[in-house]
């Protein structure tokens, strides 16, 4: 007879990884929240680069827009799953 793994069997084995998702997800958070500082700080960089100046040199660089870490996804669809292989 073969033995048949329950819920309570498989939310021990993911509790790793929903602690380890958790800690990720929190960190995207902190982040987010300094990309967007970043962002307001281009901003105004980029607004005082455009004033007509003789050698304005090359516009500021735009900041890289921070990804989530996934360890775990619910919605298993090819749609759902694509972006986070990218």
């Amino acid at each position: 007879m073969a033995h048949r793994v329950g819920c309570g069997s498989l939310a021990f084995l993911l509790a790793p990884l929903r602690r380890l998702q958790d800690e990720e997800f929190k960190a995207y958070a902190e982040r987010l929240k300094a990309h967007e500082r970043e962002k307001l700080e281009h901003d105004a960089a980029l607004t005082e680069w455009r004033r007509p100046k003789k050698d304005r040199g090359e516009p500021p660089e735009k900041p890289e827009e921070p990804k989530a870490v996934r360890h775990i996804v619910a919605d298993c669809t090819v749609e759902a799953i694509a972006p986070c292989f990218s």
